[in-house]
Protein backbone atom coordinates (compact mmCIF):
# COMPACT_ATOMS: atom_id res chain seq x y z
CA UNK A 1 0.00 0.00 0.00
CA UNK A 2 1.45 3.39 -0.97
CA UNK A 3 1.43 5.34 2.27
CA UNK A 4 2.71 8.83 1.48
CA UNK A 5 -0.58 10.04 -0.13
CA UNK A 6 -2.42 8.74 2.97
CA UNK A 7 0.03 10.27 5.42
CA UNK A 8 -0.02 13.82 4.04
CA UNK A 9 -3.60 14.76 5.09
CA UNK A 10 -3.09 13.01 8.47
CA UNK A 11 0.02 15.14 9.08
CA UNK A 12 -1.91 18.27 8.10
CA UNK A 13 -4.74 17.44 10.53
CA UNK A 14 -2.38 17.49 13.53
CA UNK A 15 -0.38 20.52 12.34
CA UNK A 16 -3.60 22.52 11.89
CA UNK A 17 -4.86 21.60 15.37
CA UNK A 18 -7.87 19.69 14.07
CA UNK A 19 -6.45 16.79 16.09
CA UNK A 20 -4.06 17.37 18.99
CA UNK A 21 -1.80 15.25 21.15
CA UNK A 22 -1.96 15.47 24.96
CA UNK A 23 0.79 15.96 26.11
CA UNK A 24 1.79 17.83 22.95
CA UNK A 25 5.35 16.46 22.92
CA UNK A 26 4.13 13.08 21.62
CA UNK A 27 3.29 14.71 18.29
CA UNK A 28 7.05 14.64 17.55
CA UNK A 29 6.99 10.83 17.37
CA UNK A 30 3.92 11.01 15.15
CA UNK A 31 5.48 13.53 12.75
CA UNK A 32 8.83 11.73 12.64
CA UNK A 33 7.19 8.49 11.56
CA UNK A 34 4.62 10.00 9.21
CA UNK A 35 7.08 12.31 7.44
CA UNK A 36 9.45 9.40 6.79
CA UNK A 37 6.78 6.81 6.07
CA UNK A 38 7.49 3.81 3.84
CA UNK A 39 5.12 1.76 1.72
CA UNK A 40 3.33 -0.97 3.69
CA UNK A 41 3.35 -4.68 2.89
CA UNK A 42 0.04 -5.77 4.39
CA UNK A 43 0.32 -9.55 3.97
CA UNK A 44 1.58 -11.85 6.73
CA UNK A 45 2.40 -15.57 6.78
CA UNK A 46 0.63 -16.46 10.02
CA UNK A 47 -1.99 -18.93 11.15
CA UNK A 48 -4.25 -16.28 12.64
CA UNK A 49 -5.71 -13.03 11.31
CA UNK A 50 -8.11 -11.90 8.60
CA UNK A 51 -7.37 -13.96 5.52
CA UNK A 52 -6.71 -11.90 2.40
CA UNK A 53 -9.93 -11.99 0.30
CA UNK A 54 -8.09 -12.57 -3.00
CA UNK A 55 -8.93 -15.61 -5.13
CA UNK A 56 -6.70 -16.99 -7.90
CA UNK A 57 -8.17 -18.39 -11.09
CA UNK A 58 -6.64 -21.44 -12.81
CA UNK A 59 -3.71 -20.63 -15.09
CA UNK A 60 -1.48 -22.55 -17.43
CA UNK A 61 2.04 -23.36 -16.30
CA UNK A 62 4.22 -20.26 -16.52
CA UNK A 63 1.28 -17.87 -16.77
CA UNK A 64 0.43 -15.28 -14.14
CA UNK A 65 -2.93 -16.29 -12.61
CA UNK A 66 -5.78 -13.80 -12.71
CA UNK A 67 -7.14 -12.58 -9.39
CA UNK A 68 -10.58 -11.55 -8.16
CA UNK A 69 -11.24 -9.87 -4.82
CA UNK A 70 -14.53 -10.46 -2.98
CA UNK A 71 -15.97 -10.69 0.52
CA UNK A 72 -17.03 -14.35 0.17
CA UNK A 73 -16.08 -17.38 -1.94
CA UNK A 74 -19.54 -17.24 -3.54
CA UNK A 75 -19.07 -13.61 -4.57
CA UNK A 76 -15.58 -14.42 -5.86
CA UNK A 77 -16.95 -17.23 -8.03
CA UNK A 78 -19.60 -14.91 -9.47
CA UNK A 79 -16.93 -12.34 -10.34
CA UNK A 80 -14.68 -15.00 -11.87
CA UNK A 81 -17.47 -16.40 -14.07
CA UNK A 82 -18.00 -12.90 -15.47
CA UNK A 83 -14.52 -13.05 -17.02
CA UNK A 84 -14.58 -14.34 -20.62
CA UNK A 85 -13.36 -17.92 -20.78
CA UNK A 86 -14.22 -18.71 -17.16
CA UNK A 87 -18.02 -18.91 -17.45
CA UNK A 88 -18.13 -22.57 -16.34
CA UNK A 89 -15.63 -22.21 -13.48
CA UNK A 90 -16.38 -24.32 -10.39
CA UNK A 91 -15.87 -23.19 -6.80
CA UNK A 92 -13.14 -25.82 -6.29
CA UNK A 93 -11.12 -24.21 -9.09
CA UNK A 94 -10.67 -20.98 -7.13
CA UNK A 95 -7.78 -20.80 -4.68
CA UNK A 96 -7.85 -18.19 -1.93
CA UNK A 97 -4.59 -16.49 -0.99
CA UNK A 98 -3.14 -18.25 2.05
CA UNK A 99 -1.70 -15.10 3.65
CA UNK A 100 -3.51 -13.02 6.27
CA UNK A 101 -3.68 -9.26 6.67
CA UNK A 102 -1.28 -7.46 8.99
CA UNK A 103 -3.19 -7.02 12.25
CA UNK A 104 -2.73 -3.24 12.05
CA UNK A 105 -4.37 -3.23 8.62
CA UNK A 106 -7.50 -4.59 10.30
CA UNK A 107 -7.11 -2.36 13.35
CA UNK A 108 -6.76 0.91 11.45
CA UNK A 109 -10.44 0.57 10.46
CA UNK A 110 -11.56 0.27 14.09
CA UNK A 111 -12.96 3.82 14.68
CA UNK A 112 -15.63 3.37 12.00
CA UNK A 113 -15.85 -0.36 11.18
CA UNK A 114 -17.15 -0.99 14.72
CA UNK A 115 -20.01 1.42 13.99
CA UNK A 116 -21.35 -0.41 10.96
CA UNK A 117 -19.19 0.97 8.15
CA UNK A 118 -19.38 0.69 5.16
CA UNK A 119 -23.11 0.98 5.80
CA UNK A 120 -24.29 4.48 6.77
CA UNK A 121 -25.67 3.55 10.18
CA UNK A 122 -27.10 5.83 12.87
CA UNK A 123 -24.25 4.85 15.19
CA UNK A 124 -21.68 5.82 12.57
CA UNK A 125 -23.36 9.16 11.99
CA UNK A 126 -23.63 9.90 15.72
CA UNK A 127 -20.32 8.60 17.10
CA UNK A 128 -17.87 9.36 14.29
CA UNK A 129 -15.69 11.25 14.81
CA UNK A 130 -15.27 10.70 18.52
CA UNK A 131 -13.67 13.13 20.96
CA UNK A 132 -10.86 11.31 22.75
CA UNK A 133 -8.53 8.40 22.13
CA UNK A 134 -6.65 7.33 25.26
CA UNK A 135 -3.67 5.03 24.66
CA UNK A 136 0.02 4.48 25.41
CA UNK A 137 3.00 5.86 23.52
CA UNK A 138 4.30 2.52 22.24
CA UNK A 139 1.59 2.25 19.56
CA UNK A 140 1.53 5.84 18.27
CA UNK A 141 2.97 4.72 14.93
CA UNK A 142 1.53 1.19 14.94
CA UNK A 143 -2.09 2.14 15.54
CA UNK A 144 -2.77 5.84 16.19
CA UNK A 145 -1.15 7.12 13.00
CA UNK A 146 -2.81 4.42 10.91
CA UNK A 147 -6.26 5.14 12.34
CA UNK A 148 -5.73 8.79 11.46
CA UNK A 149 -4.86 7.91 7.87
CA UNK A 150 -7.73 5.45 7.43
CA UNK A 151 -10.28 7.76 9.06
CA UNK A 152 -9.43 10.68 6.80
CA UNK A 153 -9.23 8.49 3.70
CA UNK A 154 -12.46 6.55 4.16
CA UNK A 155 -14.56 8.99 6.23
CA UNK A 156 -13.20 12.36 5.12
CA UNK A 157 -12.27 13.53 8.64
CA UNK A 158 -9.95 12.50 11.51
CA UNK A 159 -11.40 9.90 13.89
CA UNK A 160 -10.61 11.87 17.07
CA UNK A 161 -10.12 15.43 18.30
CA UNK A 162 -7.74 14.56 21.13
CA UNK A 163 -5.14 11.80 21.37
CA UNK A 164 -4.30 11.40 25.05
CA UNK A 165 -1.06 9.51 25.67
CA UNK A 166 -0.36 7.99 29.10
CA UNK A 167 2.50 5.96 30.53
CA UNK A 168 2.64 2.17 30.26
CA UNK A 169 1.60 0.12 33.28
CA UNK A 170 4.52 -2.27 33.87
CA UNK A 171 5.16 -5.09 36.31
CA UNK A 172 7.04 -4.59 39.58
CA UNK A 173 10.38 -5.16 37.79
CA UNK A 174 9.63 -2.53 35.15
CA UNK A 175 8.96 -5.07 32.39
CA UNK A 176 6.13 -4.59 29.91
CA UNK A 177 3.29 -6.99 30.66
CA UNK A 178 3.00 -9.74 28.06
CA UNK A 179 1.53 -13.17 27.48
CA UNK A 180 4.96 -14.70 26.84
CA UNK A 181 6.33 -13.49 30.19
CA UNK A 182 3.12 -14.36 32.02
CA UNK A 183 3.52 -11.26 34.17
CA UNK A 184 0.13 -9.65 33.56
CA UNK A 185 -2.16 -8.96 36.50
CA UNK A 186 -5.59 -10.54 36.18
CA UNK A 187 -8.20 -7.76 36.63
CA UNK A 188 -10.86 -10.27 37.70
CA UNK A 189 -8.58 -11.53 40.46
CA UNK A 190 -7.92 -7.95 41.57
CA UNK A 191 -11.66 -7.23 41.59
CA UNK A 192 -12.25 -10.27 43.80
CA UNK A 193 -9.50 -9.12 46.17
CA UNK A 194 -10.18 -5.38 46.30
CA UNK A 195 -13.44 -4.60 44.36
CA UNK A 196 -14.00 -3.06 40.92
CA UNK A 197 -14.17 0.49 42.31
CA UNK A 198 -10.87 0.01 44.13
CA UNK A 199 -9.25 -1.27 40.93
CA UNK A 200 -10.50 1.68 38.86
CA UNK A 201 -9.50 4.29 41.41
CA UNK A 202 -6.07 2.78 42.04
CA UNK A 203 -5.27 2.74 38.32
CA UNK A 204 -6.35 6.38 38.00
CA UNK A 205 -4.23 7.37 41.00
CA UNK A 206 -1.00 5.55 40.10
CA UNK A 207 -0.97 6.05 36.32
CA UNK A 208 0.67 9.19 34.98
CA UNK A 209 0.66 10.98 31.62
CA UNK A 210 4.35 11.69 32.09
CA UNK A 211 6.00 8.36 32.88
CA UNK A 212 5.53 4.61 33.06
CA UNK A 213 4.22 2.98 36.23
CA UNK A 214 5.42 -0.14 38.04
CA UNK A 215 2.59 -2.04 39.72
CA UNK A 216 2.06 -5.00 41.99
CA UNK A 217 -1.02 -6.23 43.79
CA UNK A 218 -0.24 -4.27 46.93
CA UNK A 219 -0.69 -0.94 45.10
CA UNK A 220 -4.39 -1.65 44.76
CA UNK A 221 -4.75 -1.49 48.54
CA UNK A 222 -4.82 2.30 48.04
CA UNK A 223 -8.16 2.06 46.24
CA UNK A 224 -9.50 -0.52 48.69
CA UNK A 225 -8.68 1.65 51.70
CA UNK A 226 -10.16 4.72 50.03
CA UNK A 227 -13.43 3.05 49.04
CA UNK A 228 -13.68 1.59 52.55
CA UNK A 229 -13.30 5.11 53.94
CA UNK A 230 -16.16 6.35 51.73
CA UNK A 231 -18.29 3.34 52.68
CA UNK A 232 -17.82 4.00 56.41
CA UNK A 233 -18.75 7.67 55.97
CA UNK A 234 -21.87 6.73 54.00
CA UNK A 235 -22.82 4.12 56.63
CA UNK A 236 -22.35 6.71 59.38
CA UNK A 237 -24.67 9.11 57.52
CA UNK A 238 -27.31 6.40 56.94
CA UNK A 239 -27.25 5.40 60.61
CA UNK A 240 -27.86 8.98 61.71
CA UNK A 241 -30.63 9.74 59.22
CA UNK A 242 -32.44 6.40 59.40
CA UNK A 243 -31.90 6.09 55.66
CA UNK A 244 -34.46 8.85 55.10
CA UNK A 245 -33.60 10.93 51.97
CA UNK A 246 -35.62 13.87 53.35
CA UNK A 247 -33.03 14.20 56.11
CA UNK A 248 -30.16 14.57 53.65
CA UNK A 249 -31.33 17.61 51.73
CA UNK A 250 -30.60 21.29 52.30
CA UNK A 251 -34.07 22.29 51.14
CA UNK A 252 -35.63 24.63 53.69
CA UNK A 253 -32.35 25.31 55.50
CA UNK A 254 -31.33 28.98 55.43
CA UNK A 255 -27.73 30.19 55.35
CA UNK A 256 -28.29 31.74 58.77
CA UNK A 257 -28.93 28.25 60.16
CA UNK A 258 -25.45 27.07 59.18
CA UNK A 259 -22.42 27.12 61.44
CA UNK A 260 -18.99 28.22 60.25
CA UNK A 261 -17.92 24.57 59.87
CA UNK A 262 -20.97 23.77 57.75
CA UNK A 263 -20.43 26.80 55.54
CA UNK A 264 -16.78 25.85 55.19
CA UNK A 265 -17.46 22.31 53.97
CA UNK A 266 -20.05 23.53 51.45
CA UNK A 267 -17.57 26.10 50.14
CA UNK A 268 -14.78 23.47 50.07
CA UNK A 269 -17.05 21.09 48.13
CA UNK A 270 -17.85 23.72 45.52
CA UNK A 271 -14.16 24.55 45.22
CA UNK A 272 -13.26 20.86 44.87
CA UNK A 273 -15.82 20.38 42.09
CA UNK A 274 -14.51 23.40 40.20
CA UNK A 275 -10.93 22.25 40.59
CA UNK A 276 -11.84 18.74 39.44
CA UNK A 277 -13.50 20.08 36.28
CA UNK A 278 -10.42 22.16 35.50
CA UNK A 279 -8.05 19.24 36.09
CA UNK A 280 -10.04 16.78 33.97
CA UNK A 281 -10.40 19.29 31.12
CA UNK A 282 -6.59 19.07 30.90
CA UNK A 283 -6.67 15.24 31.01
CA UNK A 284 -4.67 15.20 34.26
CA UNK A 285 -6.41 12.03 35.47
CA UNK A 286 -3.85 11.24 38.16
CA UNK A 287 -4.06 14.78 39.59
CA UNK A 288 -7.85 14.50 39.55
CA UNK A 289 -7.79 11.23 41.48
CA UNK A 290 -5.36 12.70 44.00
CA UNK A 291 -7.57 15.78 44.48
CA UNK A 292 -10.64 13.59 45.13
CA UNK A 293 -8.65 11.41 47.51
CA UNK A 294 -7.37 14.40 49.49
CA UNK A 295 -10.75 16.15 49.65
CA UNK A 296 -12.83 13.15 50.74
CA UNK A 297 -10.26 11.67 53.15
CA UNK A 298 -9.11 14.91 54.76
CA UNK A 299 -11.94 17.42 54.45
CA UNK A 300 -14.94 15.08 54.64
CA UNK A 301 -13.92 12.05 56.68
CA UNK A 302 -11.19 13.38 58.98
CA UNK A 303 -12.76 16.81 59.31
CA UNK A 304 -16.48 17.19 58.77
CA UNK A 305 -17.60 13.70 59.87
CA UNK A 306 -15.85 14.24 63.20
CA UNK A 307 -17.51 17.66 63.51
CA UNK A 308 -20.96 16.18 62.75
CA UNK A 309 -20.70 13.77 65.68
CA UNK A 310 -20.93 16.68 68.14
CA UNK A 311 -22.59 19.35 65.98
CA UNK A 312 -24.98 21.75 67.78
CA UNK A 313 -27.77 20.91 65.32
CA UNK A 314 -27.29 17.38 64.07
CA UNK A 315 -30.22 17.54 61.64
CA UNK A 316 -28.55 20.43 59.79
CA UNK A 317 -25.10 18.87 60.09
CA UNK A 318 -26.22 15.58 58.53
CA UNK A 319 -28.24 17.35 55.85
CA UNK A 320 -25.02 19.13 54.82
CA UNK A 321 -23.09 15.83 54.90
Amino acid sequence: VKMKPLAEPAIAAVKSGETRFVPERWSKIYFNWMENIQDWCISRQLWWGHRIPAYYLPAAKGEEPRVVVAETPEAALEKARAIPGFENLAAKDLKQDEDVLDTWFSSWLWPFSTLGWPEKTKDLEYYYPTTDLVTAQDIIFFWVARMMMAGIHFMGKPPFKNIVIHGIVRDAQGRKMSKSLGNSLDPLELINLYSADALRFSIALITSLDCDTKVNKEKFEIGRNFTTKIWNAAKFLAMNTDGNPAKTTLKGIAAADLTADEKHILYATDLACRRQSEILSQYRIQDGALAIYDFIWTQICDGYVEYAKDAPNKDVAFAVL
